[in-house]
Parts: C-alpha cells; structure tokens; sequence
C-alpha cells in the first residue's frame, strides 16, 4: 500500500519547513508541535484528537500494519512533501493513544568534490565487476549523506538501474540518466531480504542496502555482490578492520568460514569516515579511511587475521584515517585539538 497524505498532514509539513524545524509533533491533546532550534514551538491551531491522528497514521501505513502497533512497539515510515522537505514518522502510543513523531530529514545529496570523496572510493565502486562497498562511521558522522551522493553521483552519469531498500526511505531520488526503483521495509517490502531478492530479479544493476543489521542481510548482499552486482550499504564502525570485525560478529560461527571466503571474494572498497569542526569556516570537515583490498587484504580476510597488519605499504587507493585526520591539521584545516579529540573517537 502507497503512502496517502491527508491534506492535514501535507499543512503540519509546510509549516515545519517555513519554521526550519527539526521534528513534527502530532500529539492527542495537544496542537501541532515543531522543534525548532532545540526549542518546542506549540502551532496556532486547535488541538488534535485521537481520531485526527488516527486517520494520518492509517492513511500512511494501512490499518493491517497499523495493527502491528502494539507487538511492534513503534511503526517507522517516510512522508514528505516532494520538493520541500522529506520525514521519518514513528507511530507509537501515549497511555493508549496513537502519537506520531515526524523526524524531518536534512540529509541531501551534494557533489563529490564538496565532501572530498577520495576518488579511489568511486573508481572501486564504479568497478564493472560489481561487489560490496561499505560506508562506515559512528552516528553523525556523514557516511549516510557520502553513501546517497556516490549513489546520486551514478545516477546523473550512467544509464544504470538503481534500486534501494530502506528502512525508512532517507532521500528519494529523482531518475536522471538511471533509473531507479526506491523500495521502504513495512511499505513495499517486509524486510531487506525480501527488498534486495525483488531487486536482483529486477535486473539491478547497484543494490543500496540503508543499514546491515542482521546476518541474513550480510549474507544476502554479499551473495548479490558474487553474482556482479555493486551493493553499497553501511554499518556502524570506526575504521575498516572494525568494519570487517563487525561483520565477521554477526555470523553465526558455523557460517563464518564460508561467510570469509565470500567476503574476501567481493569486497570492493570500505570507506570510513569522521567530520571535525572546521578551523576557519562554520562548516565540518571530513576525514576519511579507506580500504581497498589486495591480495594480501583478501588473504588475510580469508584467514580472520587484522588487514591493517601488513609487511607492505598499503596497497595504492587505500588510506588510513589517522593520515587524513594528520594531513587535515597539517593544512590547517581543524585545530590540534579537533585533532587528537577525532583520533580518540575511532579507539
């Protein structure tokens, strides 16, 4: 089922963008609500009941799943108001009563060359062999806005098909030389198994996987990843070899060498990255790790041992994220502190 807005919903998200807000508060009792700079800002008009939220969260996500409500806990999906702003909506319950909280995105596309992509990173990806390419970071660290503008990057210079499955929908985007087919768990699909299954019958060409969370969901994109197809998703890691320790966790052990021996094979390119304030400009600047393995590297994944332990230099397009968080305080870039505070944040 498609997402309906109701006039009242698609009013709520104007509002918030004319007030630049954060969050859309839909509460029973209580006017429409906006967060706007940290701030709770209560709206003009008359409180909302339980019936006027209802009918929002019904028409976004169907009554069958509605009703899921209260096994589930909480119910996330998208909503946007196209060409103004795009939202993350948990439906959840306040002492018996459905309340929803619209998360307003700020995530946008932007040219590679405006967050420093290291181009070795998009020459992997770009690779006509297909495999995996993994962004990696903690929370706010970027690596969601460099994963979707690599991806909108292709979509304005090739004639690809790009289909993506997430939990929710971060950003659409619009076709340009790609097509592309956005796929929402909950909305078109029930879970990324299911999403990237339909996507490699549909004759993908790159698969966009929001999050890996579950064992089954690595294994799926790295078994489209063997048959040719470029998979890019992400995960929450400091640098790569953490990266690769995170995947190798969620394994079941019986699995685990079949499981490295796959991974070895695929493995196109992990990019990790961290965003210091600017020294000079009230802006971030990003930093980055990338690992683009050799044979050494896949031998070693083979093995379960530490890539980062080598005999030899890096092999050339890879690049430790310490080095570039050094190269950018070299420059002047970020200061000694934002330095050594950025450094201890990847231990």
């Amino acid at each position: 089922m498609a997402i309906q807005q109701p006039p009242q919903l698609e009013r709520a998200l104007q509002s918030a963008a004319d007030r630049k807000a954060s969050e859309l508060f839909l509460l029973p009792d209580e006017p429409i609500s906006f967060r706007v700079k940290g701030a709770i800002v209560r709206g003009d008009g008359d409180a909302l009941s339980e019936a006027d939220i209802r009918a929002i969260a019904t028409a976004a996500v169907g009554e069958e799943r509605l009703a899921t409500l209260g096994e589930a806990g909480t119910i996330v999906t998208s909503c946007s108001l196209v060409g103004v702003i795009d939202g993350q909506m948990t439906i959840a319950t306040s002492r018996g009563q459905l309340a929803l909280v619209v998360r307003l995105i700020t995530v946008k596309t932007l040219p590679l060359e405006t967050i420093q992509l290291p181009p070795p990173v998009l020459r992997a990806i770009e690779s006509p062999a297909g495999g995996l390419a993994i962004f990696t970071g903690r929370v706010g660290s970027g690596k969601t806005t460099t994963m979707l503008s690599v991806l909108d990057h292709i979509n304005a210079t090739a004639e690809k098909h790009i289909c993506t499955v997430e939990d929710p929908i971060e950003i659409r985007l619009t076709p340009k030389r790609s097509l592309v087919t956005q796929r929402e768990l909950g909305l078109d699909v029930p879970d990324f198994i299911t999403g990237i299954a339909a996507s490699l019958r549909q004759d993908a060409d790159i698969i966009l996987v929001g999050e890996l969370r579950s064992p089954d969901a690595v294994q799926a994109c790295v078994q489209a990843a063997s048959v040719g197809r470029t998979v890019i998703t992400q995960l929450h890691a400091t640098t790569p070899q953490k990266a690769i320790e995170r995947l190798y966790d969620v394994q079941p052990p019986d699995q685990l060498p079949i499981f490295r021996r796959h991974l070895s094979e695929t493995l196109r390119v992990i990019c990790a990255q961290v965003l210091l304030p600017h020294a000079t400009q009230p802006t971030r600047a990003p930093a980055y790790g990338v690992l683009i393995p050799d044979a050494e590297m896949r031998a070693a994944i083979l093995a379960g041992a530490d890539v980062s332990i080598r005999e030899r230099p890096l092999p050339e397009g890879s690049l430790a994220i310490s080095d570039d968080i050094e190269r950018l305080r070299r420059e002047g870039a970020v200061t000694d502190e934002a330095a050594r505070a950025a450094l201890d944040s990847l231990l």
